[in-house]
């Protein structure tokens, strides 16, 4: 029986039955030219010897601890005194485009390291080949075979190194398997078994001396290593490289197979070599020239859209959660939110599409300009893109945005009050509205790769936000479901003139911020990728005026290209789809003439050259028609209807990105247009708050509290103010008083009358609960409740139940504190009050649904006319409209709520007197009550505010774009 045995010569070489005869001179040569050497042994057997150990060999198979190391002893009893017989060189043929893949992963800055079986002089003989190597290199060996100790070496290398890297010099390093397995051991006794199977240990005597060294390296190639040094290579950078890089492994075979899984990113090549390595990696491509496409063109833009998407999220939930931090100063730091729960929840729902289109479509840079500027791909290499610094500026930049929000709404919120829109329902819905288009905005803006799709999600953001109001507050059973006081809130909403202001203002406002800011950064702080992009594009633009020159007759610089031959050679090499890779899949052989030319001993080429030569002059290899048609029979007869088609990738353009778009870059132009653009829409707006505001008519008669408090920086400005302080009683105990009015201007009707209660805080969360969807919207409706229903719905005793045992009903804290002046107004002179009309102060769609139980009227109940006999009717109950009007809670302290109107018209100069019967004493708690008579605008009220603030900001951004 003869044993046939092949490996490693490195291994053979000590299971050979006579070293000296060993090989090594014709494995030195086969080195040198770069090939792949095995050698192969024999030895005979006899029958006894060859029983005996298949008898070792079952028993090994049956052990249930170490197997693996048990079959490895086992054969290594048999595989012992061979006899050399010969030796092969194979070469491992390099795939196009091997050398210009490598030169650019350098060329971004990726740190390259080779593992690979091969011997030292077969790895930098590839090294050079590839390109992975360089001659300007300074290249360091570490080897344990030269008798050097190994701490010695790396004292000296990291001596040497460090001097090359003060002068500028490149330095790669090749290090053996025998080397590191030295390198990563506490000590050569501890650990037992050969370098093919032990893993490297933790705590190596010289690791962090290695690591150091080798950081210090552009290269680093590590030859005659084992698959399972290979993972463990992997490993020792991820844990001993400070800060913990990113690593990518990228393979053809099985014993790739551990390295791509230990990496953070792997990356298989199907080939020859099976697929081992494909299933096990998180990338599949066929050739390793794809790489660079990965890296420098998906890699990039796919890190800068993942930036994008989480910066942009970050952002946007920064925006919401400011505001509603800054209502929390509003609303009694009762951690009360600004918007309702539904709404609120709807917000990133919502929200998604323009981001996640962004983060598919975005392509800051072409596909052409990302692979001719490897550089580019340093801002994901160096997290330029999401970092510290960057959330900081996320911060800020929320902050600055959530303060507009807000100070735009402090200025309006009295003019929303006065025309019925100040609800915490419906306000909260206004500010959420306009966030969602700052917001959508915001993500347009971040947007710079605009087609049909990201128009489309845009558009789709804000139609599903429509959607979602018509669903939720336009229907009423949804609507009752949920949350009963957002009926019919979007209708309020349209038909409020100053919300369509505000949603010009705010998208506007954010625009010049953003822009400028931008602006700014690119002319003082620019980015480093639009340095080098900007570079790039002058020289190209300088080399494409200088290849666009006539040629002068006569001169031989080179072949004439027709368009037909530049279209050929895009087909047959630069395509994806070309059918040089399908047809070629491992591409060229290696010319040995280019690598043999620096290495005198390789000895004579001339076959070679002839051969390469030949091949160089038919270079060009498509398919022809016939030849396509016969693939195409041939997939379709095993079963592939659609031919040669159904083995390559969908070439559309959605899957390959290459959609028709717009690029939409920020230039001093687009910043001046953009600036002065919003500067004319501000005015505009400035304008036209003016020209409506003129027809606002206020007087204000603050009869309790302190002069000219207020909880809000603006209290909205008055025509005339008149401060006449009444006494006031107990709660319910009648105080009268009497002021003199004199109009200061002509008032049309409707002249409006509102109380004004500041600070009164009806947005405090459990006041405002009081009068919600499972407690007080029940007993609004005609649902009587039981006594244990009403205890838990009303727990405060005073508010279900009156001194002498009465249940009040409805019941809770709102229901129970409802403002109950009465005021009457005459003419001096004049025999009779002023009618005040209540009709429609109450909104319709409340009315419509409030009703009074069936055992309204019956005794022993506290009901509405009983506690307030001068406001509510006894044929009205809970559909009194200045009731009904009451239990709608405001979202601002400071608080108006309409009592009526007058139908006559008020003449300047016109002595009134307002006789005020107070029954509601709020002076103790710091609460101002007003009286207020207006002749509203369309906007509410004059808006001075507001159109001071329009023009101001108008002039500054024209000031910004003629700057």
């Amino acid at each position: 029986v003869v044993l046939l045995v092949k490996g490693a010569d490195d291994i053979m070489q000590l299971k050979a039955r006579d070293a000296a005869s060993f090989p090594e001179e014709h494995l030195l040569s086969f080195a040198k030219e770069g090939l792949r050497t095995l050698v192969l042994g024999r030895r005979s057997l006899s029958e006894t010897e060859l029983a005996a150990w298949l008898a070792d060999y079952a028993k090994a198979q049956t052990n249930m601890e170490d197997r693996d190391r048990t079959l490895e002893l086992v054969a290594e009893t048999i595989e012992r005194d061979l006899e050399i017989v010969g030796v092969t060189a194979i070469e491992d043929k390099l795939q196009v485009g091997v050398q210009e893949t490598i030169v650019k992963i350098r060329e971004a800055g990726i740190k390259l390291w080779v593992l690979t079986g091969d011997k030292l002089e077969t790895a930098r003989n590839i090294g050079f080949s590839t390109r992975v190597l360089s001659p300007e290199m300074e290249i360091f060996v570490i080897d344990t075979h030269g008798g050097r100790p190994l701490e010695e070496q790396l004292d000296e290398m990291d001596s040497e190194s460090s001097k090359a890297a003060d002068t500028g010099h490149v330095v790669a390093m090749i290090v053996t398997g025998h080397a590191l397995e030295e390198i990563t051991r506490p000590c050569a006794e501890s650990l037992g078994g050969s370098r093919m199977t032990r893993p490297m240990h933790p705590t190596g005597m010289h690791e962090a001396q290695f690591l150091k060294v080798a950081m210090r390296c552009s290269v680093v190639i590590a030859c005659r290593v084992s698959p399972l040094q290979k993972s463990e290579m992997v490993r020792l950078v991820r844990r001993g490289v400070t800060p913990t890089p990113v690593t990518l492994a990228i393979g053809d075979g099985a014993n790739d197979v551990p390295m791509i899984q230990e990496a953070q990113v792997g990356v298989g090549l199907s080939g020859k070599e099976g697929r081992q390595a494909v299933n096990s990696a998180d990338f599949s491509i066929a050739q390793f020239r794809y790489l660079q496409r990965l890296l420098l063109v998906h890699g990039r833009w796919n890190y800068r859209r993942t930036c994008k998407f989480v910066i942009y999220s970050f952002w946007k939930n920064a925006v919401m959660v400011l505001l509603m931090f800054y209502y929390s100063f509003v609303s009694g730091f009762a951690g009360q939110s600004l918007f309702e729960d539904m709404v609120r929840s709807s917000y990133n729902f919502v929200l998604a599409t323009p981001i996640i289109a962004t983060g598919i479509f975005e392509q800051d840079v072409s596909e052409k300009e990302a692979l001719q500027n490897p550089r580019l791909y340093e801002c994901g290499r160096l997290g330029h893109d999401l970092n510290a610094i960057k959330l900081v500026e996320m911060l800020l930049s929320a902050i600055v945005h959530s303060c507009v929000i807000a100070w735009v709404f402090l200025l309006v919120f009295h003019n929303l009050d006065i025309v019925e829109a100040g609800d915490y329902y419906t306000f909260g819905t206004i500010v959420f509205t306009v966030l969602i288009l700052a917001m959508n905005y915001r993500a347009a803006f971040v947007t710079r790769t605009w087609n049909r799709l990201t128009v489309v999600a845009q558009l789709f953001s804000f139609f599903l936000y429509v959607f979602f109001l018509v669903v939720y507050c336009m229907i009423q059973p949804v609507s009752a479901t949920f949350e009963p006081w957002m009926y019919m809130v979007p209708l309020r909403i349209v038909s409020t003139p100053i919300v369509w202001i505000i949603a010009i203002t705010v998208p506007a406002l954010a625009i010049v911020i953003d822009v400028f800011k931008a602006h700014l950064i690119s002319q003082f702080r620019p980015d480093r990728a639009e340095l080098l992009l900007e570079r790039w594009r002058v020289a190209q633009a300088a080399l494409d005026q200088t290849t666009d020159q006539p040629t002068p007759s006569g001169s031989d610089s080179g072949l004439m290209v027709t368009p037909a031959s530049q279209q050929q050679r895009r087909i047959t090499l630069d395509d994806r789809m070309s059918s040089f890779d399908f047809g070629h899949p491992g591409g060229e052989p290696r010319h040995h003439n280019r690598f043999c030319a620096s290495h005198p001993s390789a000895g004579d080429t001339s076959l070679v050259d002839n051969a390469s030569n030949a091949r160089s002059r038919t270079g060009q290899f498509t398919l022809s028609g016939e030849e396509s048609a016969s693939e195409d029979a041939e997939l379709a007869s095993q079963g592939h209807p659609d031919g040669a088609l159904s083995n390559r990738p969908d070439d559309s353009a959605f899957s390959q990105q290459k959609m028709k778009n717009y690029q939409l870059e920020l230039t001093w132009k687009k910043v001046m247009g953009a600036s002065c653009g919003v500067g004319c829409v501000l005015l505009a707006l400035a304008a036209l708050v003016f020209a409506l505001g003129q027809k606002a008519v206020k007087v204000q008669i603050q009869y309790s509290g302190e002069e000219g408090s207020s909880s809000l920086p603006f209290g909205g400005s008055a025509t005339e103010t008149i401060y006449s302080p009444c006494v006031e009683g107990q709660y319910g105990e009648l105080t009268s008083c009497q002021v003199n009015v004199v109009v200061p201007q002509d008032m049309a009707p409707p002249i409006n009358i509102l109380s004004h209660l500041d600070p009164f805080y009806q947005n405090f969360a459990p006041y405002l609960m009081s009068g919600g969807k499972k407690k007080g919207w029940p007993q609004l409706t005609g649902h009587w409740l039981s006594d244990s229903q009403m205890d838990a719905i009303c727990p405060v005793p005073s508010t279900r139940r009156t001194p002498s045992g009465e249940t009040i009903f409805p019941c809770g804290l709102m229901a129970t504190s409802m403002f109950n002046d009465t005021f009457q107004l005459r003419v001096v002179g004049a025999a009779e009050d002023l009618p005040i009309d209540q009709a429609g102060i109450a909104w319709s769609s409340d009315l419509s649904r409030f009703a009074n139980p069936q055992e309204y009227g019956d005794p022993g109940v506290s009901w509405l006319p009983q506690r307030y006999p001068d406001v509510v009717g006894k044929s009205e109950g809970v559909r009194n409209e200045r009731f009904a009007d009451w239990m709608r809670p405001a979202a601002m302290p400071s608080m108006m709520k309409s009592l009526g109107h007058i139908n006559v018209p008020l003449s300047k100069g016109q002595s009134l007197t307002l006789v005020i019967n107070s029954r509601f004493p709020v002076t103790s708690i710091g609460v101002t009550k007003t009286l207020v008579l207006m002749t509203m605008s369309p906007l509410g009220g004059d808006c001075r505010e507001l159109f001071h603030f329009l023009a101001l900001a108008g002039v500054v951004c024209w000031g910004i774009g003629l700057t």
